[in-house]
């Protein structure tokens, strides 16, 4: 029997050693066997990664308690595994809503992006980028994003800094920011290391790499499923102090 995972389950997962969405179908169907058929069950999801599984579990109707002990993994989970539709409408209502403000978000990222003076202060341009695109010295210059790009998170980062003062509304739109970023990343499947060169014309990365990113709303849930719990620690401290059903 094969499945066909909906969006909230398979789409906008960040890219790291590890996920598990190639295997997304099998873990759901594995899943809906072992959980309780009455009552609720715990799912426990000690270093989560990008979600993935926990997603799975969360769709199923289970209480997921799930943990990372890296910031960006905790901030990219509690959006997606303790938030639904339904708190987005009422968020960013000072911006005119979710939707206006993503609109904003990606004007202004789009602007940075096709303008050639360097951000000031943007700190991806500054660290994690070339001064120019097309002239660039990888024995001086760190590649994992193109100059453009790094423009365009960083001009969004900071207007994300200068608007937003609530914290989840932060989340939400750096979730999305992450998710872009892992997605036009010149490496291969980690952060920890750039390729050396830029893709060239012709190449199957080219679009991925070079063209310019845009921010999506995040595709969360809209049944009143439980809303799952997130910490950041260390798995074995987290297992300490949780017990769960799977």
């Amino acid at each position: 029997m094969s499945l066909t995972l909906p969006s909230y389950e398979r789409d906008q997962l960040i890219s790291i050693i590890g996920n598990k969405r190639s295997i997304g179908e099998s873990l759901k169907l594995l899943f809906s066997q072992l959980k309780e058929p009455r009552g609720e069950t715990v799912f426990l999801d000690p270093f989560c990664g990008s979600g993935a599984v926990s997603r799975i579990a969360r769709a199923l109707g289970m209480r997921v308690r799930a943990n990372d002990n890296q910031p960006f993994a905790y901030l990219v989970n509690y959006v997606y595994l303790t938030l639904t539709n339904d708190d987005l409408s009422n968020m960013f209502e000072e911006m005119g809503g979710i939707d206006a403000y993503f609109s904003l978000l990606n004007l202004e990222g789009l602007y940075a992006y096709n303008s050639d003076q360097p951000l000031l202060g943007g700190y991806l341009s500054h660290h994690y980028a070339p001064q120019d695109d097309n002239h660039y010295d990888p024995q001086k210059e760190r590649l994992f994003f193109t100059a453009a790009n790094a423009r365009f998170f960083d001009q969004v980062r900071n207007e994300v800094e200068k608007s937003l003062s609530d914290e989840a509304e932060k989340a939400v739109v750096v979730a999305s920011l992450l998710y872009q970023a892992s997605r036009k990343a010149n490496t291969l499947g980690s952060f920890t290391a750039y390729q050396k060169r830029f893709v060239t014309k012709g190449s199957l990365a080219r679009r991925r790499i070079i063209e310019p990113p845009h921010l999506r709303i995040p595709t969360l849930v809209d049944e009143p499923l439980p809303r799952g719990e997130v910490s950041l620690m260390n798995a074995s401290e987290f297992l300490k102090g949780h017990s769960g059903d799977i």
